[in-house]
């Protein structure tokens, strides 16, 4: 790289973002407080490593609050948890959740504004020595922009010597085709390159994301706050040993809950529920510190679907934060299917009829019979009617439409 300038001077960090303290949670109705106040204790475990590591910085890249609007006692515990660790230097950068818009930031609230020597809150653009190195902050200010936040960094760095490691902090979307909003921040992929920053550390998605060169990163939210987060509960231990060189990362684990996503498919229900009980007796010894959810699929009968809700509920009881998501659909009995054809000879061709369109228009239908079969013609037309591209149907617009039409049917019972 041309602008390489090797010089003596070693900077080292943890590198965090996306806390969010003070998180509704609501899903969890009366679980949602210990979902809160775990988020602080992994605050402290990554506090911890910091201290045990000896860095130079601990830089908190944006949402250490879930907005401006979060109850001043998640305000106080923060600032609280930070006197824990005085001899740490954090260096917080206000997000999109949290930005620095005046009076009415959370960073002008009185536990901020008399936060300890070692805290401190870029509200401004600046640049902050540490160790053998400056660190470079472009905050947000607002809560939406197409404005790469980034190229302020490029300036900043005009401000320190050439020869002295230089480290960016900023907050948004990675600028990737097709993978962010525009008006969410957008970050060039080079940004880090481009300023001629030895490390980038960015903050918004909540997934660990390296870019540019390993000079980019994105290290996700430390403590999950939503289900499908493969990549997150981490914070990144940075190592920089002279300027210009790439950066040493260590992935570190700190989160307390683990988050874990089972199916209950009612195809097989005897294998579904042989693989649930082995999960569920494999997470059993740590049931306070895992999030669980179960997504139930496929079609059965009444009393097949209401006794495995049962099961299902009592297998899951022991775990605080467990939740049962049901997309299965009714599926009706021969009888149930005689007489709901001579109780509703309307609402039977119906189903007949959407049966067939699935059939032939995604490969798989529900055994209906019919006494006016549907033919592909017919299909095209009643499809071109209803201004649907047949291209963009998949099988569960089918089952989500026949769920709805025996949902209503149960509901006229």
């Amino acid at each position: 790289m041309p602008w390489v300038i090797l010089c003596n001077g070693v900077v080292k960090l943890l590198h965090s973002a996306d806390w969010q303290l003070g998180k509704s949670f609501k899903q969890f109705g009366d679980k949602a407080d210990e979902l809160r106040r775990v988020r602080f204790e992994t605050l402290r475990r990554a506090l911890q490593v910091a201290r045990d590591r000896g860095v130079d910085a601990f830089v908190i890249a944006g949402d250490l609050f879930e907005d401006n609007e979060v109850d001043e006692a998640t305000v106080h515990s923060a600032v609280a948890v930070f006197k824990e660790f005085k001899d740490v230097p954090v260096f917080i950068l206000p997000g999109n959740h949290d930005p620095f818009i005046g009076p009415g930031s959370v960073w002008n609230r009185p536990s901020f504004l008399a936060a300890p020597a070692n805290v401190h809150v870029f509200r401004q653009p600046e640049v902050k020595e540490v160790g053998g190195g400056y660190l470079l902050a472009s905050p947000l200010q607002q809560k939406n922009s197409s404005i790469d936040p980034s190229l302020k960094l490029s300036d900043l760095a005009n401000s320190v010597p050439a020869d002295r490691i230089r480290i960016g902090i900023t907050h948004g979307a990675l600028a990737i085709p097709g993978k962010h909003e525009p008006n969410d921040f957008p970050i060039a992929l080079n940004a880090a390159s481009r300023a001629q920053l030895d490390y980038l550390a960015v903050g918004h998605w909540h997934n660990w994301l390296l870019n540019d060169d390993g000079r980019l990163l994105m290290p996700g939210t430390p403590e999950p706050d939503e289900f499908d987060q493969a990549h997150a509960g981490f914070v990144a231990l940075i190592e920089i040993s002279q300027r210009g060189q790439s950066p040493q990362i260590e992935k570190v684990h700190v989160a307390t809950l683990d988050w874990h996503t089972l199916d209950f498919d009612f195809l097989n229900v005897e294998a579904a529920g042989q693989q649930l009980q082995a999960a569920v007796t494999n997470w059993s010894a740590r049931p306070n510190t895992t999030v669980l959810r179960v997504r139930m699929h496929g079609s059965a009968e009444r009393d097949v679907l209401a006794d495995t809700r049962r099961r299902l509920d009592d297998l899951l009881k022991p775990f605080p934060f467990a939740q049962l998501q049901d997309d299965s659909s009714l599926a009706l009995s021969t009888a149930e299917l005689d007489s709901l054809k001579g109780q509703h000879p309307i609402l039977g061709q119906v189903l007949a009829d959407l049966s067939q369109l699935s059939a032939l228009t995604v490969g798989t239908g529900h055994d209906f019979d019919s006494s006016e079969p549907l033919t592909p013609a017919d299909k095209d037309r009643l499809l071109a009617a209803a201004y649907l591209d047949p291209l963009a149907l998949e099988a569960k617009h089918f089952e989500l439409a026949r769920q709805l039409l025996l949902q209503n049917l149960q509901e006229a019972q």
